[in-house]
């Protein structure tokens, strides 16, 4: 799931990039129309990474059904918690500071779709090796909150502190239910039992 919602948070970026680059070479140097070939040619870059970004944004699209899907199944539930920190701004730190600087690249050219590839490349490992992923935006425009809490009582989750992914606001007045999002346990998706 954390690579289903790691591609899913850069979705913006893939229709920010189809809306900024949507400037195809339709005449030569000369004027000339280009015939479909020399179309082509003189816009591969720029259709790679359309092709790309339309990919994922589909891609995008099944995730978040799957994500729907995924927080029904195999939940825990009947623990209390205490609130640490709601963490409203995360989703718009990370709209402003990942998102937005990649859109003044310009992926119309050979040298501009390599430095897209690497760069999107690097923050898909840096939000792998972080918990960065849960910074959502579109999870966060469809109503879903973060929010740092930690268990007041629960044998399998000792560690001080978790994230939690939860559709509206946690009160922490409440017993929960929640299902693991990534592998280290950190991040989870959290439900009040009301």
């Amino acid at each position: 799931m954390k690579v289903k919602l790691m591609i899913q948070s850069l979705s913006p970026l893939a229709l920010l990039t189809i809306i900024k680059n949507f400037s195809f070479v339709m005449e030569d140097n000369n004027g000339q129309k280009l015939d479909f070939n020399g179309f082509i040619l003189a816009n591969l870059p720029l259709l790679i990474v359309m092709l790309i970004c339309i990919i994922w944004m589909i891609l995008s699209a099944i995730f978040l059904f799957s994500f729907k899907v995924f927080k029904y199944a195999d939940r825990k539930s009947g623990y209390s918690i205490s609130i640490i920190e709601n963490k409203e701004e995360d989703s718009l730190y990370f709209f402003l500071t990942i998102i937005l600087p990649l859109l003044v690249d310009d992926v119309n050219s050979w040298c501009g779709l390599a430095s897209f590839v690497v760069i999107v490349g690097l923050i898909f490992a840096l939000m792998n090796n972080t918990k960065l992923f849960y910074a959502n935006p579109v999870l966060s425009l469809l109503g879903y909150r973060v929010t740092e809490f930690s268990f007041t009582e629960n044998e399998e989750k000792t560690d001080k502190s978790y994230i939690a992914i939860s559709r509206g606001f946690l009160s922490g007045d409440h017993n929960i239910e929640y299902k693991d999002i990534d592998i280290t346990g950190k991040v989870l998706f959290v439900k009040e039992m009301k």
